[in-house]
This record gives C-alpha cells, structure tokens and sequence, in this order.
C-alpha cells in the first residue's frame, strides 16, 4: 500500500485518541497513587483501548448493518455528542474522576485493576 495512507491513518488515530489531552485527566484521576500504580494502570488502559480498537476494526461495519445505522447518521450522532461535551466543558460541569480513595492492599497491577473496576 501507499506509504501516505499508512501516515494518514495514524495521524487520525493519533487524533482520535488524543494521548496528549488525556494525559491530565489520568494525571487527576492517578494523582495519589504510587508511580508502580499509575504504570500499572497505564498498562492496563493501553491493553484495554488495544483491544477495544481491535475488536471494533474487525466488528464496527457489521455491527452498524446489524442495527440499520448509516454511516452519515453515525457521523451526525458522534458530532451531536462531541457538541455536547463542549457544551458541559464550557458551562463547567466536571465529572468525579477521582472516585473511591479508600486503601487497598496488593500489587500494583491488583490497586490498578481494583481502582480501574470502580
């Protein structure tokens, strides 16, 4: 294939995911952790999108045929919701990142896996 879908692929996902606009809101939501926690659940959130990605790459056009859903009115419907979280960001109504900050025992991947859960 030509090398300038592969650059073009990757700018969008990288878009899409947006790492770097991401990076504070798991910085606040792992704000009191131990840095094996915060790698721990790093870790975890990467494996989780991996796959997640990799199963809608595989099932995403069958599973919009399956339910009738264009890919014009998907569009619209991820715009709308887009819209939306703007709205909220710009009247400041913030979700509870930071959840239960309770102690628990273990490993760093079991305090990940445990705080990923809630």
């Amino acid at each position: 294939m030509d090398t300038t879908f592969y650059i073009n692929f990757f700018v969008a996902l990288f878009a899409i995911l947006n790492p770097l606009g991401n990076l504070p809101v798991f910085i606040g939501a792992t704000g009191n952790e131990t840095s094996g926690v915060q790698r721990a659940m790093a870790v975890l959130l990467c494996l989780f999108m991996v796959i997640f990605l990799l199963i809608f790459l595989f099932t995403g056009e069958f599973i919009l045929n399956f339910f009738g859903i264009s890919l014009p009115a998907f569009r619209i419907a991820g715009g709308i919701i887009i819209l939306l979280m703007g709205i909220n960001m710009i009247r400041g109504h913030m979700a509870n990142v930071h959840g239960d900050t309770g102690v628990i025992k273990g490993g760093d991947f079991q305090v990940a896996e445990s705080r990923l859960s809630n």
